[in-house]
């Protein structure tokens, strides 16, 4: 991959670096993750996504659903997957949930999220693949994700444990692009849309 000549600032400061640079489907696991390390550790991450309800609105997309589903917010647990520097994770904890985990295989993300004191736990790991989280079965009543389901990220395989680490009866709330349904050959006419 070429490297890229922007300081730090200029090549986190857009929507473009994400389609450009994260989204790219040459781009090897261990280079996307160096970018998201260096990209939390900036601070640029929250920059961009945090500040931005109209590039990444899906923290507020999840408030609806969690308040009609879980109105015990003491009572539930939930596990962010790909909780990046939470984001997702601060959204629901400013709803009153108190009982959030964290999973990510960013180092820089897990850092910059574990400042915030909005999770109880974190798991610093990939999910899907060969390997399963070390997370027991039948754990969470919501596991959420938003914006992992994207061009060379998370694997469909990452549903298996989803729904191995999901409390029976439990519920996974996914927020994702629209045009990667179709746009991304492994998730591709995999889905059903939930409107």
């Amino acid at each position: 991959m070429q490297k890229d000549e922007a300081t730090p600032t200029d090549k986190w400061d857009s929507y473009d670096f994400m389609e450009k640079r994260l989204y790219n489907p040459e781009l090897t696991w261990e280079e996307s993750q160096s970018l998201y390390d260096q990209w939390a550790r900036d601070g640029s991450y929250d920059k961009t996504l945090g500040n931005q309800p109209t590039v990444y609105n899906a923290p507020l997309a999840f408030r609806e659903d969690m308040i009609d589903l879980f109105p015990d917010k003491t009572a539930v647990r939930v596990l962010d997957v790909a909780c990046g520097t939470g984001l997702l994770g601060q959204a629901l904890h400013d709803l009153g949930y108190t009982n959030i985990d964290g999973l990510d295989p960013s180092v820089g993300s897990i850092e910059v999220a574990r400042k915030k004191g909005i999770y109880t736990k974190f798991y610093t790991c990939k999910i899907g693949g060969d390997t399963p989280v070390p997370i027991p079965d039948n754990t969470y009543d919501a596991v959420c994700m938003s914006g992992a389901f994207v061009r060379g990220h998370l694997p469909l395989s990452a549903l298996t444990e989803i729904i191995r680490i999901a409390k029976p009866g439990g519920y996974f709330i996914n927020c994702m692009r629209q045009d990667f349904l179709t746009s991304v050959p492994e998730y591709a006419n995999k889905y059903v849309q939930h409107q």
